[in-house]
């Protein structure tokens, strides 16, 4: 289940909506955090921590950071993040699935997701199961060669009919910067190649 966790922030209440467009009651999260010590450290952390994911998912690995960043000991960090991932707050797996799926929206390639997630401090094991999924393609959407070729004849079709040299050179570049390979590059300018000199896109 993905969860979003809500909580105070400077005494004010926030109006969060989690990933699937439901409200999370801001008290039920407080509530959570407020099962350790009274007034401790650990109900600071996690409250702090709810603070800090009420904006979007994190990784496990951006939570432990964060956390550090106010010099708590590792074992109260790790003590933490276990209490999250226990609710459902944190889970490397659902994070990784979903950057993934939002970059492939974008035109990135595996090579620049798999390099954005572990900068992420995703382990590789989980970034490898959720670029499987770049190859799978389950989710009934567009192949994404075909998604990079619309993409590039937006951008770079007008300057690829008038100077097909530099047009195609920017649109190389533009492929590699999101991480694509030399193939795949291939296979989305033969496309729009193809798709510019069609006689139906020229009847138009």
């Amino acid at each position: 289940m993905n969860r979003r966790p809500q909580d105070r922030a400077d005494g004010a209440e926030t109006d969060v909506h989690a990933a699937d467009g439901a409200e999370t009651d801001v008290h039920a999260a407080a509530g959570r955090a407020a099962d350790g010590p009274e007034g401790g450290e650990e109900r600071q952390a996690r409250e702090r921590a709810l603070r800090y994911l009420s904006a979007r998912d994190r990784s496990s690995a951006e939570v432990r950071s964060r956390l550090r960043r106010y010099g708590y000991s590792d074992a109260l960090i790790e003590a933490t993040v276990v209490w999250l991932a226990g609710l459902g707050y944190v889970d490397d797996h659902r994070f990784a699935a979903a950057f993934v799926s939002s970059r492939r929206k974008k035109g990135w390639g595996a090579a620049r997701i798999g390099s954005e997630l572990r900068a992420k401090g995703v382990a590789e094991d989980v970034v490898r199961a959720a670029l499987s999924t770049v190859a799978a393609d389950p989710t009934g959407e567009a192949p994404l060669e075909l998604r990079l070729a619309q993409l590039v004849a937006h951008r770079f079709g007008g300057l690829m009919r008038a100077d097909p040299p530099t047009g195609r050179r920017k649109a190389i570049g533009f492929l590699e910067r999101r991480g694509h390979d030399w193939e795949t590059i291939q296979a989305v300018l033969r496309r729009v190649t193809t798709e510019e000199s069609s006689p139906e896109e020229d009847d138009e």
